[in-house]
C-alpha cells in the first residue's frame, strides 16, 4: 500500500515540480519513464534474490533505499538530481520491495489459496493510490513538495523497515533447492512411484494409486 502509494502520488507531484522549476512536462514525466524502466528491468534478479535471502530482508534493503531517494530527490535544484534520486535509487528500493518479493511471499505461503490471497494483496495497491494522492495534494498545498517528498522518505522507512524486521516471515523450509543436490533417480522409487501405460506389452491395465514427488 505505502510502495505503490508513494510511486502513483509521482502524477501529483509532477505538476509541482513543472510549476516550481519550468520544466517541460516531457523532461519531467521522463524520470517516471525512467524510473519504471528500472524497476521492471530489476525483476528477474528480485526474484532470484526473494527466493535466496527471503522477502524480508528485501523489504528492509528496499525500505531503506526508498527513504533515502526519497530524501535526496527533496534537495533537487536541477533535471538529473531527480533522474538520480527517483528514477534510480527509488525505483531501486520499490523494486526490492514491491511486487515481486510480495508475490514469491505470498506463493510461499498460500500455494492452495494463491489467487484469493493475490487478490486481497492487489487490493491493497488501490487503497494505497486512493489515501496517498490526496495527502500529497494536501502536503503541497500546506508545505510545499519538499516536505511532501519528505514525508513520504518519513513513511517509507517507518513502515517498510519495521514491517521487513518484525512482521514479514518466510514459511518454514522456505528456501531454493541447492544446484549440487543429486536428483532421485527412477531406480531409486518405490514401485507405486513409477507410472505404467494402462495396457500394453508388461502393462497391469490399471494406473498406480499414488506417485511419488520424485517423479514430478
Amino acid at each position: 500500500m505505502v510502495i505503490y502509494g508513494i510511486w502513483y502520488s509521482y502524477s501529483v507531484l509532477l505538476v509541482a515540480l513543472v510549476r516550481h522549476f519550468g520544466w517541460s512536462r516531457s523532461l519531467t514525466s521522463g524520470a517516471f519513464s525512467v524510473f519504471v524502466l528500472i524497476h521492471g528491468g530489476l525483476g528477474p534478479v528480485v526474484g532470484w534474490l526473494a527466493r535466496r535471502f527471503g522477502s524480508g530482508r528485501l523489504f528492509v534493503l528496499g525500505g531503506l533505499l526508498m527513504g533515502i531517494g526519497l530524501a535526496l530527490m527533496a534537495e533537487t535544484r536541477t533535471w538529473w538530481h531527480l533522474y538520480l534520486a527517483f528514477s534510480g535509487i527509488t525505483a531501486v528500493g520499490v523494486s526490492l520491495a514491491g511486487w515481486v518479493p510480495a508475490v514469491v511471499l505470498i506463493q510461499a505461503w498460500f500455494p492452495y489459496r494463491f489467487a484469493t490471497a493475490m487478490g486481497i494483496a492487489s487490493a491493497g495497491i488501490g487503497v494505497g493510490v486512493l489515501g496517498f494522492n490526496p495527502l500529497v495534494q494536501f502536503l503541497i498545498e500546506t508545505w510545499g513538495w519538499r516536505w511532501a517528498v519528505r514525508v513520504e522518505a518519513i513513511l517509507a522507512i517507518g513502515w517498510l523497515i519495521p514491517a521487513g524486521l518484525w512482521l514479514i516471515r518466510d514459511p518454514p523450509g522456505f528456501s531454493i533447492p541447492r544446484v549440487d543436490q543429486p536428483r532421485g533417480r527412477e531406480s531409486d522409487l518405490p514401485p507405486t512411484g513409477r507410472c505404467r501405460s494402462p495396457s500394453g506389452p508388461g502393462g497391469s491395465g490399471a494406473w498406480p494409486r499414488r506417485i511419488s514427488r520424485g517423479t514430478l
